[in-house]
């Protein structure tokens, strides 16, 4: 991996959390252009939930926290009518 330029907005990985779930941006510059992978895990599992690629830090970011913020409705209204029925 190169190093970051020292004006990069960007971490190497970043972290976003939401609830019990997580999403990391990472960066490959291998290529010719940088591609920015999001992968999202449950805390404490090391299955991968979901993942994607986007073409810049700012898109990446975004899908990941659209992904995350649906899985947090979707499991807030599985549990809420679980509730329901008990």
């Amino acid at each position: 991996m190169l190093p970051l330029p020292f004006n990069a907005p960007e971490l190497p990985i970043t972290r976003v959390t939401v609830g019990a779930y997580f999403a990391d941006i990472m960066i490959n510059r291998e290529g010719s252009q940088p591609i920015y992978y999001w992968i999202v895990q449950q805390t404490g599992s090391a299955d991968v939930v979901a993942w994607g690629q986007e073409e810049s830090f700012a898109k990446a970011e975004e899908s990941a926290k659209q992904y995350l913020s649906e899985l947090t409705k979707i499991r807030e209204r599985s549990a809420k009518a679980s509730s329901d029925l008990g």
